[in-house]
């Protein structure tokens, strides 16, 4: 959902960087995992206070009260369980649920799987990374628009999309 990017205050506050800002669900979340990568630590923390602040937000843990207890968690990733998130509308998906997905045209082309999820302030855009020329890798950007993809099935993990001329071609 985010990175926890420095602590705020002397209560030991995270300052976190969602990876989709205009999302509401780190606002909403009673608990969250911490990932630290470099350390391999990986702990579940209830969330005791959480507000947004300048583009972030602050997240405050039981167990975690000064800047000295956050300190080993800086730098790590901020995740939730799925089954503790908000339910979406039916044409919502959540960025991880994206991730993964095989990506085929109208026309039956295969443009490859999506890698992440770059959210932007227009729109949310997939990176593909598929099959290119000489064996290389092809990077497709496709903008999440309705007259873009036209399907996405979660059962069966596709997506179908109809890109605009120009968009894809090499």
């Amino acid at each position: 959902m985010g990175r926890l990017v420095t602590g705020h205050g002397v209560r030991g506050l995270a300052r976190v960087k969602p990876f989709n800002p205009t999302s509401p669900t780190l606002a909403r979340c009673e608990a969250v995992w911490l990932v630290h990568e470099a350390s391999g630590r990986r702990e579940r923390f209830q969330v005791r206070e959480s507000r947004r602040h300048k583009g972030h937000f602050l997240l405050g843990f039981h167990g975690i009260d000064s800047l000295n207890a956050l300190e080993p968690w800086i730098g790590s990733t901020v995740e939730a369980d799925a089954e503790s998130l908000p339910s979406l509308e039916a044409s919502e998906l959540y960025h991880f649920e994206a991730v993964g997905l095989e990506v085929r045209t109208v026309a039956g082309e295969v443009l490859g799987s999506v890698v992440r999820v770059m959210p932007l302030p227009a729109q949310d855009v997939w990176v593909i990374h598929g099959p290119g020329q000489n064996g290389r890798t092809r990077e497709v950007l496709l903008p999440l628009a309705e007259n873009v993809v036209r399907e996405i099935d979660l059962t069966t993990r596709t997506a179908l999309v109809d890109p605009p001329p120009g968009l894809i071609e090499p």
